[in-house]
């Protein structure tokens, strides 16, 4: 590894190692005014495989130097492969730079989902830097539309190898008649969203009436007359106990 001034128009940024959802163009124009006025930026990290250079890590930074219409820009170079190149842009922008949002840690997860599928869900999560329920979830919503086929297994950290597994997405329910306003609409368990334009089911006094009601204090009344009636049960056993030694000791004295 070592830093050097690149030619810009040296460094591929078209091979597929962006891993944001989209570059931010607010940013690339701020950026692009400050270089004009002399602000030095942080080098940006290039992979070389002895043929060319793969941007890896600062596109934002790449994009305004060429809008500023800057020839050269200062590069760390690492040596590897464009697949290196890749995977080190899927742990980049973590907690500096240009923060991640949503959409680009999704992107992020499914590349490596994708492109490495060697890769265990914590590999994945440890680099992306998220958890790895996230990884399961997005990892299974690829797997049900389709856009993911699985390996038929994965190499864990003790190093034998299991079938891979993924959080598939449940299947949607049936619906269920629900009577509103004297209609039959279905509804759906979605997550609580009310249907459009309609009032919230309410139930009639009849319906309510037939519904059974939890009385409280019938229950401690039961409660209490049950707990009597051990009491006296018990009070009996140890008279009847009693009456019997008195009985034994009555004979003996006798004798």
């Amino acid at each position: 590894m070592i830093t050097a001034r690149l030619e810009v128009s040296t460094i591929r940024l078209d091979c597929g190692t962006q891993s944001r959802a989209n570059i931010k163009q607010d940013a690339v124009s701020e950026y692009s005014v400050l270089m004009t006025t002399g602000v030095e930026f942080p080098p940006i990290d290039v992979f070389h495989d002895g043929n060319h250079y793969y941007l890896a890590h600062g596109f934002h930074r790449c994009l305004a130097a060429i809008r500023a219409n800057i020839k050269e820009f200062p590069c760390v170079v690492h040596g590897g492969t464009l697949q290196d190149a890749l995977w080190f842009s899927l742990g980049t922008n973590i907690s500096n730079g240009e923060r991640r949002d949503g959409a680009d840690k999704r992107r992020a997860v499914e590349l490596a989902l994708s492109k490495f599928p060697d890769k265990t869900q914590q590999e994945v999560a440890d680099h992306v830097g998220c958890a790895r329920s996230y990884v399961a979830k997005v990892g299974g919503e690829l797997v049900t539309s389709d856009k993911f086929t699985l390996p038929a297994t994965r190499k864990g950290k003790d190093g034998k190898s299991r079938p891979t597994k993924y959080k598939t997405q449940e299947a949607e329910p049936t619906p269920i008649p629900l009577k509103i306003d004297g209609e039959i609409r279905a509804q759906y368990y979605d997550d609580g969203l009310a249907i459009p334009n309609e009032r919230p089911r309410v139930q009639s006094a009849d319906e309510e009436s037939e519904q059974p009601k939890f009385d409280c204090a019938a229950s401690v009344k039961r409660i209490y007359a049950a707990s009597l009636l051990l009491a006296a049960d018990e009070l009996m056993r140890v008279e009847a106990f009693i009456k019997s030694i008195r009985a034994v000791s009555a004979t003996k004295t006798t004798q």
